[in-house]
């Protein structure tokens, strides 16, 4: 019996063995207009744009290159991250408002095989009042939620409603002859 319970014990702690992996920064671009920061694997960058947070993710250090995730609008939807490859020679430009002028560069300074040093600028098109809509926002989003629902509730319910009845068989007496 107490087998079992450190087995679930053990469940339980499998997340937090992985949540803290990196280490995050937190840039505030309306103080000041540029950042230089040296970059581990994991390492995360959150900055606030428009009304939304977006963030870096440091996905892989090479001898010449950094691989990114860059995640636009944390707010909205799920959806798949930018990827971006940082190099010494070329900077990366993010243009959140789609209108053709980039507001934040992001470039490789220096690297060794475990960390790089990236500066991260705010370029003259950036508006600190700016409210910019995302990329997947269209006119019918109101009426879609509405049809919908709130499926997150129901499906965590539902998870919850299994997972209690698991408990529950798991921890009850086995009759006699009953075997599972």
């Amino acid at each position: 019996m107490m087998k079992k319970i450190y087995f679930l014990i053990f469940l339980l702690f499998i997340p937090l063995i992985s949540a803290d992996m990196g280490r995050t920064f937190e840039l505030d671009f309306d103080a000041k207009g540029e950042f230089d920061i040296w970059l581990m694997k994991s390492d995360r960058v959150l900055f606030e744009y428009g009304g939304y947070n977006h963030t870096i993710i440091i996905d892989e250090i090479n001898d010449q290159t950094i691989e990114a995730d860059v995640f636009l609008f944390l707010e909205g939807d799920l959806h798949n991250p930018n990827y971006i490859n940082l190099n010494k020679k070329y900077d990366v430009g993010l243009d959140f408002d789609k209108d053709g002028n980039k507001e934040l560069a992001i470039a490789l300074v220096q690297i060794n095989k475990e960390r790089g040093k990236i500066i991260l600028t705010r370029l003259e098109s950036w508006d600190e009042g700016a409210n910019i809509e995302p990329f997947w926002k269209d006119k019918n989003s109101e009426n879609d939620k509405e049809i919908g629902g709130n499926w997150k509730i129901y499906l965590s319910m539902v998870i919850s409603l299994l997972f209690l009845s698991f408990l529950i068989s798991f921890f009850k007496k086995k009759g006699k002859g009953l075997y599972y």
